[in-house]
């Protein structure tokens, strides 16, 4: 599974982060983590892939949402950038896990 774990540019909980991706990964096989290493969110999911020793593939955001499977989105509910993403998602047929926060 091509994972692309997005969410709020203020969102910062790392111990959310962790809980809500082991608990949604737990049944996963073959996970590659999309990331564009551009904003906290990307640290943040580059952090978890690592200690998680998933593979990290780095591509620019146009690319990021065609080459993804799934996305976990960390959302507050009214960020509109990440309503858009979600929206994005779905039109992709992505499976779509939200994590509202």
């Amino acid at each position: 599974m091509k994972l692309l774990i997005a969410g709020d540019d203020t969102f910062d909980d790392v111990n959310l982060f962790k809980e809500k991706c082991d608990a949604l990964l737990v049944n996963s096989t073959d996970i590659e983590i999309i990331s564009g290493r551009t904003t906290t969110m990307d640290t943040l999911t580059e952090i978890y892939a690592l200690a998680e020793d998933y593979p990290v593939r780095v591509l620019d955001y146009g690319y990021q949402m065609t080459e993804a499977d799934a996305l976990i989105v960390f959302w507050d509910g009214k960020n509109e950038k990440t309503a858009r993403t979600i929206s994005l998602a779905e039109e992709h047929g992505h499976k779509v896990r939200i994590v509202k926060y």
